[in-house]
């Protein structure tokens, strides 16, 4: 196969090719995965494919998530990859980001929270006008349904069962998700319009929107935000995947550390409003990370 012919394609082109493997790779993948599954955990075909509301059985439940995030993000990005290029010259694995800006993007995502927070709970507030009135409480029951599997999941409270949520909630969609929307989508949009701008927003505007949930769309944009502009900075995967991971384990985390002192899920559950202070110097500290984040890559391209 000629991939030089490949890449010289337009953007267009390319995200069409994009939409065409992802269909194909995800078909196969999901329903091979799916059967498998079926086998390991004697769980009725029938419920798979239903919901997750319907399982018992919560390993289940997390192999379940497990091959979504990997038949829709992680194996098509790789598909992809390998159609136009090598996936490790595709997603730019080879390039250096420096232990000092790891550390830095650490921080940077636990800084994050705080905005994360007030978004979040502006975004709960919303209520569509009287005539929406059915679609806000579809939309509601949607999240809530999401928020019962979200909590399944993470009810265990040893050492093993944290290790497990770590991989199944933070692991796998960071490594599935950024080669699949910053990896792909991202470089493939910014080709189409030839604004890396552009590129960054839309894609995080997809990356919210593939989530389904309408009442954490907000929080979840400027977490696509963020994990684009790392990505065009840095060009180099490694640095959103890292900063993806730790958003998602500080969740998990969170879950841990408060069943373990008696919390209850719907303690954790509730949107609380955030002291305005906090998101103010938040939003301060997370600006002038990302400002310093932005001059040390600067930096590093000049030194390639």
């Amino acid at each position: 196969m000629d991939k030089s012919l490949i890449r010289s394609l337009n953007g267009a082109v390319k995200l069409l090719l994009d939409l065409l493997i992802t269909f194909v790779v995800f078909t196969m993948s999901f329903v091979v995965l799916l059967f498998l599954g079926k086998e390991i955990f004697n769980v009725p075909l029938k419920e798979f494919i239903s919901s997750a509301l319907y399982i018992d059985n919560v390993g289940a439940i997390q192999y379940l998530v497990v091959i979504q995030s990997l038949s829709l993000f992680f194996f098509p990005a790789l598909a992809i990859a390998w159609f136009f290029s090598r996936p490790r010259d595709f997603f730019y694995l080879k390039e250096d980001v420096g232990l000092k800006s790891f550390v830095l993007i650490i921080v940077l995502m636990v800084v994050a929270q705080g905005v994360v927070n007030i978004l979040a709970y502006w975004n709960y507030n919303i209520h569509f006008p009287d005539a929406l009135r059915g679609l806000e409480l579809q939309l509601r029951e949607v999240e809530k349904q999401a928020q019962i599997i979200t909590s399944r999941i993470l009810s265990g409270t040893s050492l093993g069962q944290l290790i497990i949520n770590v991989i199944v909630v933070a692991l796998v969609p960071a490594i599935g998700e950024e080669l699949f929307f910053r990896g792909v989508l991202q470089r493939h949009l910014k080709e189409t319009f030839r604004n890396a701008h552009v590129a960054i927003v839309l894609t995080a505007l997809i990356f919210a929107f593939a989530h389904f949930e309408f009442f954490t769309f907000l929080p979840r944009f400027l977490l696509g935000l963020i994990l684009g502009y790392i990505a065009y900075w840095y060009k180099n995967l490694w640095a959103p995947i890292l900063a993806h991971f730790t958003n998602n384990f500080i969740g998990v985390m969170i879950y841990f550390v408060s069943l373990r002192q008696g919390k209850t899920v719907d303690d954790l559950t509730q949107v609380q409003k955030p002291a305005i202070w906090l998101s103010i110097a938040s939003v301060i500290l997370l600006t002038i990370i990302l400002y310093t984040l932005k001059k040390w890559s600067n930096g590093k391209s000049q030194n390639r």
